[in-house]
């Protein structure tokens, strides 16, 4: 099993509003899956502290954390794409999820994203299975030791 986010050194893209993005791969055991970043509001660097942080916080024993892969100004978004991180013991549940901005109360709190993760769920509204990866807090652990 192996754990891993990263951007990549491909070419740099445009979305429709002309705001730079840039490629991403996350690696969770033999899942791997490209997403694009918005650079319109945060820089790679941001990304990469929050996901330091993210990763940081479900190893210090945290039950759930987020790695945020596209944040645009949060005034004007209608969502943040985002990896959600359940704690299980030693092993982390992973879901792929937006957070909607139209959902939540008040202001989004940049300083403070982790207050928006909802409890895991492991079936929809409809009664499907929600897609889910798992990985060992062991493999964050390797991870960050890399960085």
């Amino acid at each position: 099993m192996a754990f891993s986010i990263c951007f990549l050194d491909e070419v740099v893209s445009m979305d429709r509003d002309m705001s730079e993005l840039r490629l991403g791969l996350i690696v969770i055991g033999d899942f791997e899956e490209r997403f694009e970043a918005s650079l319109s509001y945060w820089a790679v660097e941001d990304y990469q502290k929050q996901w330091k942080q993210a990763l940081e916080r479900i190893i210090a024993g945290e039950p759930k954390s987020s790695l945020i892969t596209s944040m645009h100004d949060p005034q004007n978004a209608n969502f943040v794409t985002w990896w959600l991180l359940y704690r299980d013991g030693q092993q982390v549940h992973v879901q792929n999820q937006l957070l909607f901005m139209d959902q939540i109360s008040g202001p989004y709190d940049l300083a403070n994203p982790y207050v928006y993760i909802p409890d895991r769920e492991t079936v929809d509204e409809d009664g499907n299975r929600i897609s889910e990866w798992r990985t060992t807090i062991a493999e964050i652990e390797e991870f960050l030791k890399a960085l």
